[in-house]
């Protein structure tokens, strides 16, 4: 079987599990195909989008359907995180219309971070470390946000205390779930995690609300690890 079938297969696979049809031989029942065209054009493309969504949840990159990094994860990992990304996807978004679209929210939320943690709270890497890359200087020290924007209630997403400052390979890894921290502060490392070293427990002194934005990261990560366990 070539990659563009196995890719297809796959994405019918996925459509007729969200819809609770049964497939024959790698081919989908009759009754996959009983709505007219447009809505089984609609299908495919919501299909395409939760793929895309799901591998930039991942830190994959985003393409139309899932790239290459996709289609590299075992079948049951993306089975598990289409079945996810679908159940996330019906949940309510904050919306940020409000905010100055110069993103002016975002760089008051990046400068209070950045100024208050002085450095990677993984690694130590202070911040004002930067990157000469393809003609410019990029900074390597970023603000991570513990509760991602699709779960922020309003006014969380720009308040600093749901921030951590991590060098940007950190902050990759955090946002894809494969890492997460204690009440503590200690790092807790799933067995995904490859080729980012971090110290045994962060740098800097968690507040009372830090906590409760990094219970709710724990949750989602630990969930991940038990999805991706098969």
């Amino acid at each position: 079987m070539d990659r563009k079938t196995e890719q297809r297969w796959d994405e019918e696979d996925a459509a007729a599990m969200a819809l609770g049809l049964p497939r024959v031989h790698g081919w989908l029942a009759p009754e996959y195909y009983k709505d007219d065209r447009d809505t089984a054009l609609a299908r495919s493309a919501r299909n395409d989008r939760i793929k895309g969504d799901a591998s930039e949840r991942l830190g994959l990159g985003r393409s139309i359907g899932g790239g290459s990094e996709w289609m590299d994860l075992p079948p049951e990992v993306r089975a598990a995180e289409l079945a996810y990304q679908r159940e996330i996807d019906g949940r309510p978004k904050v919306s940020l219309k409000s905010a100055p679209r110069d993103g002016s929210g975002q760089g008051r939320f990046r400068a209070a971070v950045l100024e208050r943690d002085k450095q990677c709270v993984a690694t130590g890497t202070p911040v004002g470390t930067c990157i000469f890359s393809k003609g410019q200087i990029t900074s390597l020290i970023q603000a991570a946000h513990i509760k991602p924007h699709r779960l922020c209630e309003e006014g969380e997403y720009y308040d600093p205390d749901n921030g951590l400052a991590m060098r940007a390979d950190v902050h990759a890894a955090f946002d894809a779930g494969l890492f997460t921290l204690n009440d503590f502060g200690e790092i807790i490392s799933s067995r995904w995690l490859q080729d980012v070293p971090l110290s045994f427990r962060v740098l800097v002194k968690l507040t009372e609300k830090q906590r409760a934005y990094l219970a709710g990261h724990r949750r989602w990560a630990f969930d991940n690890w038990n999805r991706w366990a098969f």
